[in-house]
């Protein structure tokens, strides 16, 4: 009886162990965040979207120009940097009149704290015409 008592007790913990492991793993991953991004003639803009207002307000956005089929910011081109402010109810980062430059380009949100970091999507600016 005595037996039966203790190898509950230890099956009991190990499986407690094991769901809490798993809950301190998921918040370990941090809040999901997207970021957008619109290519206008003379630079960019784009939002910041998460469900925590810590991750949307003051986020540091980098605008890459993409070298290769997929984005990646070890290997990419940064060309501007902007920190996310509110704009209304949303928080926009806006890289000002930093002119027209041909190619494909997509912002990332760098890692915050507790805050996931993220990519836009790719957008294309066409080499213009003469």
């Amino acid at each position: 009886m005595r037996i039966k008592l203790i190898l509950t007790a230890i099956a009991v913990t190990a499986i407690a162990a094991i769901a809490f492991s798993g809950i301190a793993s998921a918040h370990h991953r941090g809040v999901k965040t997207r970021v957008s991004i619109q290519a206008e003639s003379d630079g960019f803009f784009g939002y910041v979207k998460s469900k925590k207002v810590s991750c949307e307000n003051n986020r540091k956005i980098a605008v890459f120009k993409q070298s290769g089929r997929k984005p990646n910011v070890r290997f990419d081109q940064k060309m501007f940097t902007d920190t996310s402010s509110a704009s209304g109810d949303r928080y926009q980062w806006d890289t000002g009149n930093s002119g027209y430059f041909p190619g494909s380009f997509y912002a990332h949100a760098f890692r915050k704290g507790h805050c996931r970091p993220a990519n836009s999507r790719t957008v294309r600016m066409p080499v213009p015409e003469m």
